[in-house]
């Protein structure tokens, strides 16, 4: 696989404040990293339609505040994976370390149906050697 040979910094909104995040030029410009890059890749090799980037409202506080989460592949039918108990319908790529930001962003949207996996950089280089083995 090649690498990226230039990237720039973006911004976007994020919890109420500006983030700043190094987004790759060229064809893999329109994902945030590399990873997600390797993801949508292995997704279109499998055949697997998918949606980049989709939102979801998950609830409305007391003061009327509308909260969305984000997923980063919204796949077209649930499949079944190695790692998870259920078919997934969406997957959100997350760096080595998972934390309780993560666990409760998979918990919101596992509320409004939307059942997630969230993979990690090893999921994804398992993933380019042997696919996606359906749990069966």
């Amino acid at each position: 696989m090649s690498r990226p040979k230039a990237s720039v910094i973006r911004h976007r909104e994020r919890d109420g404040g500006k983030e700043e995040f190094r987004c790759w030029v060229g064809e893999r410009s329109r994902y945030e990293n590399i990873w997600e890059w390797r993801v949508a890749r292995i997704l279109e090799r499998a055949g697997i339609r998918f949606q980049y980037s989709k939102k979801f409202l998950t609830y409305i506080d007391k003061s009327g505040k509308v909260h969305y989460r984000e997923v980063d592949f919204w796949l077209e039918r649930p499949f079944s994976i190695f790692w998870a108990d259920t078919p997934i319908q969406a997957i959100e790529v997350k760096g080595l370390i998972l934390d309780d930001r993560c666990l409760r962003q998979r918990e919101e949207l596992r509320g409004v149906g939307v059942v997630t996996f969230i993979a990690t950089p090893g999921h994804i280089i398992f993933w380019e050697k042997h696919g996606f083995l359906d749990k069966r």
